[in-house]
């Protein structure tokens, strides 16, 4: 399975050490040179660094490699065999795949991941005027990357796997912001995580990581959200709770995070935007500045929130919190008399009220 961006012309490349692996082209490379070696032997090395530090059993490499299919013990070791030959390693000295005895096998190595121009295949080619570099989407977008784990490795399996997945079953419920699919963000799997590769590889302006720490009876989530753009930390939450608590503690985790992307990603968006000209804003960008001023309940600043809210509602008139918003403001102008014609204002009000 070829992991890519969707856009013609892109690899992701899986880096380790002096290798460098293209799932597109199905294709491994030390220092220049091309690694022959068999479509299986490929498959498992692809399995391997795409779950880096994580243990894979046998169970699942006859799962992921033979698809099932029934094989014995031999014919997986004899493909580890190969593999390490590929890779310049043997068991007794491993670099990159090391035997966890009775469990199955990890991928040791740092895996980095970075996406590659290529020359499109005549079988991809797209007409020119079927691909699009932008989009009328500006909605901000984010990633929830698989989370990492330290500590206990037996108890809650997968754990730093299913939090994520629920944080992005959350967070889609929101229709103002774009959620990459699991997917696509687990490709990030046992990675360092670049912040600037992650924004060249998905297209999102925001990140999701965390870490997983399970000690004893305690376990400890350490989330935080950056902005791709810049690599900033935009919000940062730790929680810790006995083992037995973990199911509360992964519900009161998605409530935080509905409130982190209601709150947090928006105010940083209008402060990153608040120094850009009006009429470069989209619906949403405008919107979300207007929202800022609105609620500083003075007359200059509501001023601006109106200019901003119409600007919003002229680039989309369906956008209904444009309309809530510009409903608030026009009341505010007749609360606070900052109209002549309060009265004008009110019925403005109720009429933007009524669209939203």
């Amino acid at each position: 399975m070829s992991h890519q961006d969707g856009a013609v012309g892109t690899s992701v490349i899986y880096a380790f050490g002096i290798f460098s692996l293209d799932d597109a082209r199905r294709e491994l490379v030390a220092d220049g040179d091309v690694v022959h070696m068999q479509p299986q032997v490929f498959d498992l090395l692809l399995l391997f660094v795409a779950n880096a530090d994580r243990v894979i059993s046998r169970d699942e490499i006859i799962e992921k490699v033979w698809n099932n299919r029934i094989v014995s013990d031999d014919a997986v070791s004899s493909r580890i065999r190969d593999l390490r030959r590929a890779l310049n390693e043997s068991s007794g000295q491993p670099k990159f795949i090391s035997t966890i005895r009775g469990r199955g096998f990890r991928f040791e190595a740092e895996v980095t991941l970075r996406a590659e121009a290529r020359a499109p295949e005549q079988s991809d080619q797209v007409p020119p005027e079927s691909v699009s570099e932008t989009s009328d989407d500006n909605r901000p977008s984010i990633a929830v990357l698989p989370f990492q784990r330290n500590g206990d490795q037996d108890g809650f399996v997968a754990i730093e796997e299913a939090i994520p997945r629920e944080l992005i079953a959350a967070l889609a419920s929101l229709r103002w912001i774009k959620v990459v699919s699991h997917g696509s963000a687990f490709q990030f799997r046992g990675t360092h995580v670049d912040m600037t590769e992650v924004r060249r590889i998905l297209k999102v302006r925001y990140c999701m990581t965390g870490i997983v720490e399970l000690i004893g009876r305690n376990i400890t989530i350490d989330c935080e959200i950056s902005d791709t753009r810049t690599a900033e930390v935009v919000w940062a939450m730790r929680k810790t709770a006995d083992v037995d608590d973990i199911q509360s503690l992964r519900a009161e985790i998605s409530a935080n995070i509905i409130l982190v992307a209601e709150l947090e990603i928006p105010q940083h968006e209008s402060t990153r935007l608040a120094f850009l000209e009006t009429n470069n804003l989209d619906a949403w960008s405008a919107m979300h500045l207007g929202f800022r001023h609105m609620s500083r309940f003075n007359r200059a600043d509501n001023a601006i929130a109106e200019k901003m809210l119409t600007h919003a509602i002229e680039q989309d008139p369906t956008l209904a919190r444009g309309h809530s918003g510009l409903a608030f403001v026009r009341f505010q102008k007749a609360f606070m008399r900052y109209s002549p014609d309060g009265p004008a204002e009110a019925r403005k009000a109720r009429a933007h009220a009524e669209q939203s």
